[in-house]
């Protein structure tokens, strides 16, 4: 199996880590962005722990297929569960929910865009405050349970 490039295994470890499917990811329009966002982060700091952790989900993403228990288990095992992978996973996690990236000060928006499309408010099943309001009245509505 050729090696998935880092932009693919980006998309597919977004999905791993976020719980949303690539589709729900690919609707907030923030892919390429937080890609790039995500690799300047580590470039800048001339950081090369970014490949080893793109090598590490490739190997990861080779090895158990389409298994579902299995992909769970190894990420894990072998990214979660590894101090230095561990903080690229969460620092990606943080970004797809909130729109921020981790620094040593707290959370540092990205973009007013990046806060809008967090799928945070779509796990609240809410609104971003100040942004994409359901409308005049919908406080009446009562909310939808899933």
């Amino acid at each position: 199996m050729a090696k998935k490039d880092d932009f693919d295994l980006f998309v597919s470890i977004s999905v791993s880590l976020t719980g949303f499917n690539e589709m729900e990811l690919w609707g907030t329009t923030m892919m390429e962005e937080y890609y790039e966002w995500v690799k300047a982060q580590y470039l800048v700091n001339k950081d090369t722990s970014l490949g080893f952790f793109f090598g590490q989900v490739d190997a990861i993403f080779a090895k158990v297929g389409n298994n579902e228990a299995a992909l769970h288990e190894a990420i894990q095992q072998k990214i979660l569960g590894n101090k230095q992978y561990a903080t690229i996973a969460k620092n990606i996690i943080t970004l797809w929910y909130t729109g921020n990236w981790p620094t040593d000060n707290g959370l540092a928006p990205i973009s007013a865009r990046a806060y809008t499309q967090g799928v945070i408010w779509n796990t609240a099943q809410a609104h971003p405050p100040g942004a994409k309001q359901p409308g005049f009245g919908s406080w009446n509505i009562p909310p939808v349970n899933n």
